[in-house]
């Protein structure tokens, strides 16, 4: 995706990252040559930030590649995360690839509400 020029964090450009049922296992980022680690990646499932943990971080590089070991449950509709993307200041668009490894799991493995949240409260 190409992240539009001069994109201020309030008004970041956001993308809906679909998936299915399952357990989101890697995420990887790439930031082509020419970013100046001036290109911000976060990603978000509803409202909760998980890319990077810390809520109110963001990722940022140049030519580098990032791959994000993950064991995150994507367990309720919509079954997306959303990429939001910003690079204030900069003079055009820079292209940012996400893949997203995505365990998927069938019908009869569906967890109950109650396992989703002790495994959100570490339990």
């Amino acid at each position: 995706m190409t992240v539009p020029k001069d994109t201020s964090e309030a008004a970041a450009y956001e993308y809906r990252l679909r998936l299915d049922y399952g357990t989101l296992k890697q995420v990887i980022i790439r930031w082509r040559a020419g970013c100046h680690h001036r290109v911000f990646v976060a990603i978000y499932d509803g409202l909760l930030q998980i890319v990077p943990a810390a809520g109110t971080y963001a990722l940022y590089a140049d030519n580098l590649t990032l791959s994000i070991p993950m064991d995150w449950p994507i367990y309720s509709t919509p079954f997306e995360l959303t990429g939001k993307f910003w690079s204030p200041g900069t003079l055009f668009g820079h292209t940012i690839s996400i893949w997203l490894d995505l365990e998927e799991q069938v019908e009869s493995e569906r967890v109950s509400i109650v396992e989703q949240m002790k495994h959100l409260l570490g339990l």
